[in-house]
């Protein structure tokens, strides 16, 4: 039997310090980013970034969370850097291209998008836990066992999706010029 050079299950086991990396580096991003604690605070930024990610990958379900959000984020960033470069090898200048990555359309696909992959992460994550919760008798259970299939109802779930796309569409009609 042939042995294998290059085996990806060997990568299952990076899984927790791939993730740790990756908490790391967003949440030290976003706190550089938007200097929400002071100019030229490197130090205490990489500090709070490490804390944090130390506090996630001590929590199976964000760890299972992150890792089933990763991919298709990945994915999306490959697709959205081959259609820029698509579009300037077919000739439109860079600065049409920069225009269209700004505007508020791409925007709001964009935050569909993460939207969607997002809901799939967690029904990924914490799907057997809703499940837990909605799935009781009738009349048995506490507050939380109520809540969820009062939360869960998919009459809910469907009137709080159409507010959310009425209100998008208002605040389009209400940017166009």
């Amino acid at each position: 039997m042939a042995i294998p050079v290059i085996s990806i299950e060997v990568l299952k086991y990076f899984r927790p310090i791939i993730s740790f990396i990756f908490i790391f580096v967003v949440i030290f991003a976003i706190l550089e980013k938007s200097k929400a604690l002071g100019k030229d605070k490197q130090n205490l930024n990489s500090l709070i970034a490490l804390v944090i990610a130390f506090i996630v990958l001590l929590t199976p379900g964000l760890v299972k969370l992150i890792e089933f959000m990763v991919g298709p984020f990945v994915v999306l960033f490959f697709f959205i850097l081959f259609m820029v470069v698509i579009f300037l090898f077919m000739g439109v200048s860079a600065e049409d291209v920069g225009k269209f990555f700004n505007t508020s359309a791409m925007f709001s696909t964009l935050l569909v998008i993460s939207i969607i992959i997002l809901i799939f992460a967690f029904s990924n994550a914490y799907g057997d836990v809703i499940q837990g919760i909605t799935a009781g008798e009738p009349g048995a259970g506490g507050l939380g066992v109520t809540a969820g299939k009062i939360l869960f109802n998919p009459k809910i779930l469907g009137a709080a999706f159409l507010l959310l796309v009425a209100s998008q569409a208002m605040r389009l009609l209400a940017s166009s010029k």
